[in-house]
Order: C-alpha cells, then sequence, then structure tokens
C-alpha cells in the first residue's frame, strides 16, 4: 500500500494511471469520517478518462493522525507535498462534503495548481451561528464515546439511499469508525473556525466551479446548496436526480457524465453576458454569509505592536489587565475551545477548580474590553467559548506564508516567499508576549525559519550566488545568534573583500 510520509506521519493514497502522462489529474478528497474507498463506485468511470490520485485524510482510513492539532495550514500543506512527490502540477479537484472545504482553501493558496472544482454537496451554512447549531447537534453523540458509531448510524442513513443492510452501506460503517470520535470532532471545530472564510473566497474565486447536490439529500437540501453556490464566482449549479448527499455513491455514472461535460465545456468560449442582464440578475441576488451574525472583524497585530481593532476601530485600553492580552491572543488561534483546554494551556500549574473560576473573571473583563454587548464576539456555554467574528492576525498570515514556503516546490517561487518572509521579521517580533504556548510557537516558527533560510543558502552557494546565499544566513541571525553560521558568513564576506562586514561579524562574535 503506497504511502507518503510528512513529518514522521504517514498518508495512505493511491495513484491510478500514473504512467498515463498524457491524460489529466484528478485530486479526490473525501469527506469527514469516511475515506478514499468511498470513490469505488465511481472510479470505474473515471479510469477510462483520467489519472486518479485519492488520499485518506489524517485520521482516516489508513492515514496516521500525527501529533499536531489539525488546521488548514496542516491540511492544505497535505496536499501540496502530495502532489510535490508525485511531481503533478496541476490538478482537477473532486471533493465531497468537507473535502470540499479542503479543496477550496488549497485553490486559494495554490491557484495555479487547480484546475477546476467539482464540490459535491459542500457543506456551508449561511453563518456561523448555523453551522455552530448544526455542530452542536452532532457533537453529544461522540462526546464521551469511544467509537463513532452513534454518530456514523445517524449520518450515513442521511448519505445515501442504499438500503441499511446493503454492502454498500457496510462499506461506509467500517470507513467511518476507523474515525476517532476526538478527530472527528477536531476536523469539525476547524471548519467552524475558517467557514466564514470560505465565504470570502468564494467572492474572489477565479476556478471554474461544479456544484454537485443530490436531489434527496437532507442535511445539505438543493435550495440551500443553490443559494450558497449564487456566492461562488465561476461557478455553475446541477442537481443530481435519484440520490441523497453521496451523489457519486447513489448515481456514480450520472455524477461522472455531468463533471466530464463540466470539463468539456471549459473547452467552449462563452460570449460576455450582456450589461444589462447582468444588472438584472444582480437584483435577484440574495446576499448568503453576510447577514448580521458574520459582520465583525476582530484584527490582531503580533508581528510588531500589539493592538486589537474591532471592525476597524482600535481597543486600546484594558489589555493590560485580568489576562485580557492573554485570552484574545489565544482565542484568536483557537476560535472554539473548551474552558478547561483554555486553563491548562495558559495556567497549566493552578487547580483547575481555582484556574475555571479566575477564567470567569477573565472573561467577564475580556468581554468589557472588547465591547461585546454590542458585538456579541464572544459565544459561550458552561463548557465551550467561541470567537463569533471574522479573524485577520498578522502573525497568522507569517505562518500561512512561511508554509507556503516550505511546501513550494519550484526553488525560484520558493526564494520569493522566503525574501517576503524575512523582511516581515524584526528582532523584537512578538517578544513582548511571555505566555508559555506562544513562546512554544514563537521557537517552533524560529526553528521552521533557520532551517528554510539554511536550505535557500545552501541551493545559492551550490550555484554559485554568493550574494544571495548571505542573504538567508545573515537573515538567521535575525533570530539565532549562531557562531558557525557567522564564521561562515565572515568567510564569504572575506571572499568578496567585504571589510566592513566582516569586523562588524567579528564584532558580533565578541558579544555572543
Amino acid at each position: 500500500m503506497p504511502f507518503f510520509i510528512r513529518d514522521e506521519v504517514r498518508i495512505h493514497y493511491n495513484f491510478y494511471n500514473a504512467h498515463e502522462e498524457s491524460m489529466e489529474t484528478i485530486l479526490l478528497i473525501h469527506g469527514t469520517g469516511f475515506d478514499l474507498t468511498s470513490w469505488k463506485l465511481i472510479l470505474p468511470y473515471f479510469l477510462k478518462h483520467y489519472r486518479i490520485i485519492a488520499y485518506d485524510l489524517r485520521g482516516h482510513g489508513l492515514s496516521d493522525k500525527g501529533p499536531d492539532n489539525i488546521d488548514k495550514e496542516l491540511l492544505i500543506g497535505d496536499v501540496a507535498y502530495l502532489l510535490n512527490q508525485l511531481e503533478i502540477n496541476q490538478v482537477h479537484v473532486v471533493a465531497h462534503g468537507a473535502g470540499s472545504i479542503i479543496a477550496i482553501l488549497f485553490g486559494a493558496i495554490f491557484p495555479e495548481r487547480v484546475k477546476t472544482y467539482s464540490l459535491l454537496s459542500i457543506p456551508v451554512f449561511s453563518s456561523n451561528k448555523t453551522l455552530a447549531k448544526f455542530a452542536s447537534y452532532r457533537s453529544p453523540m461522540i462526546e464521551g464515546a469511544t467509537s463513532t458509531r452513534a454518530l456514523a448510524e445517524h449520518i450515513i442513513s442521511n448519505v445515501t439511499l442504499y438500503p441499511q443492510d446493503s454492502p454498500e452501506v457496510q462499506r461506509l460503517y467500517e470507513s467511518f469508525i476507523k474515525v476517532s470520535p476526538q478527530t472527528y470532532f477536531e476536523f469539525w471545530e476547524r471548519y467552524l473556525d475558517f467557514h466564514q472564510d470560505i465565504f470570502d473566497l468564494f467572492k474572489k474565486n477565479t476556478i471554474p466551479t461544479l456544484v454537485l447536490t443530490g436531489e434527496l439529500d437532507p442535511i445539505y437540501p438543493p435550495y440551500l446548496s443553490s443559494l450558497i453556490t449564487m456566492q461562488i464566482r465561476n461557478s455553475r449549479y446541477m442537481l443530481v436526480y435519484g440520490s441523497s448527499n453521496m451523489v457519486f455513491y447513489d448515481q456514480p455514472l450520472e455524477t461522472f457524465n455531468n463533471i466530464r461535460r463540466f470539463y468539456e465545456s471549459q473547452q467552449v468560449v462563452i460570449r460576455d453576458v450582456d450589461p444589462i442582464l447582468k444588472d438584472l440578475h444582480s437584483e435577484f441576488t440574495i446576499d448568503v454569509g453576510t447577514n448580521e451574525d458574520l459582520i465583525n472583524t476582530i484584527e490582531v497585530h503580533l508581528l510588531d505592536q500589539f493592538q486589537v481593532c474591532v471592525n476597524g476601530e482600535a481597543i486600546l485600553s484594558g489589555w493590560n489587565q485580568r489576562n485580557a492580552k492573554a485570552l484574545i491572543i489565544y482565542l484568536v488561534f483557537n476560535r472554539s475551545v473548551t474552558r478547561s483546554q483554555i486553563c491548562d494551556d495558559l495556567w497549566s500549574n493552578t487547580d483547575i477548580v481555582k484556574a475555571k473560576s479566575q477564567l470567569r473573571v477573565y472573561l467577564t473583563h475580556l468581554r468589557k474590553t472588547l465591547r461585546d454587548h454590542e458585538y456579541d464576539l464572544l459565544i459561550m456555554d458552561n463548557e465551550h467559548i467561541h470567537l463569533n467574528a471574522e479573524v485577520k492576525c498578522d502573525l497568522i498570515d507569517f505562518i500561512q506564508e512561511l508554509n507556503r514556503a516550505e511546501n513550494e516546490g519550484d526553488f525560484n517561487h520558493k526564494a520569493a516567499l522566503c525574501e517576503a518572509l524575512i523582511n516581515k521579521i524584526s528582532p523584537n517580533y512578538f517578544r513582548n508576549l511571555s505566555d508559555d504556548w506562544i513562546q512554544y510557537l514563537r521557537s517552533s516558527l524560529e526553528d521552521r525559519i533557520n532551517k528554510l533560510c539554511k536550505e535557500m543558502s545552501s541551493y545559492y552557494l551550490e550555484n554559485d550566488d554568493c550574494i544571495k546565499a548571505i542573504l538567508f544566513l545573515e537573515a538567521t541571525l535575525k533570530i539565532h545568534q549562531d557562531e558557525e553560521v557567522i564564521r561562515q558568513l565572515i568567510g564569504l564576506y572575506q571572499q568578496r573583500n567585504l571589510t566592513k562586514d566582516i569586523l562588524r561579524l567579528e564584532q558580533f562574535l565578541k558579544n555572543i
């Protein structure tokens, strides 16, 4: 069985028709709870015309979960790493359910690598609040459970029209119960975190997109999917008759035909719509995803001076009291979290009962600081806390850019991404934040940047580009005063007779 290894985590995949290089390539991304075997019924139709890559998401099928928390950078990185390992530059993406979210996120970072999207039963609701209700309805089925069996019984009965005692349904159960309750819940928590981001990406989408919905889908019914599709630029919507949610399972041939016709239609030149007709059409557009639940934006600056803005207005006071700064930063990185998890991550040395009591006080102060009575930014119950806003954070953007640089296969593009990153680094970037978890994050980022810069420097030295090599070695000194690197730089400057730089670094050595 083929696996690729990423940071010691095994990800299971299959590559069909791998040697048929004249064929276009399709990447299949399955939904949460299933695995690559869910494509079994439609696969024979695809294989007559295309090369096919299918893989198991982390913690699904035969793939390891790995030690890292699920986040969008990890999911995007897995796709990029797989395609890089197989030396595939561009694919059509066919994705089911929550796999569609991964597809969209990947295409947003690597649009040049995605030729088209075919999104099957995309799991998007009109607001974060609606999705939160949907997730809370499912969560009691797995909280405290050792198996996803109860959840599987609920979901599988709603995703296919096959009889519950059929071999086709039993195959779905076999894949679903391989997923731990913790992994399933973690995936859904992350989808909740970036649900609003998906709407923003819809409106900027430039990739040709097909949305397919089952006529009898009770989870994401046709009227809902059609409204969602209205928000996706460059998209079309098709209904698959005689099917529930898993259109490729209930009606594999019809689903394949729709996708193939969609691919073929990309070769047809379509005339521009008359401006008057376009204006008339716009009057019918329902602005899904921008209702009152979703208008709040919270922007947090961490790379340089700490600052928080809510809906464009800076919140200047209250951050140095009652752990407000630590809490808001934690919630920006963990938008849906339990009270126990916050206490464990921020105050692990404090008795849990006392820590939870203090947390109630801290949250009251944070709500007051954020003027939460105006914005309803924090949704809380006795156990869970959710930051209900579109989040913008320069440090999160920085991490995403670092992920892209690490995953980029073309060294010219990689170099440009790396240069942009190192220009954003200052010696004091988020040093004023003292919590253990963020200092651990800082240390981890520094190690990754250091490794990346050394990799780029070695590449340029091998290609006799001393100036570029020096640029990346100097960048490492912003984060690690490495004596070996300093001596290497002195040697490079001596080759170029740059006395001023030699003296600067020799003084640097004396101060270490």
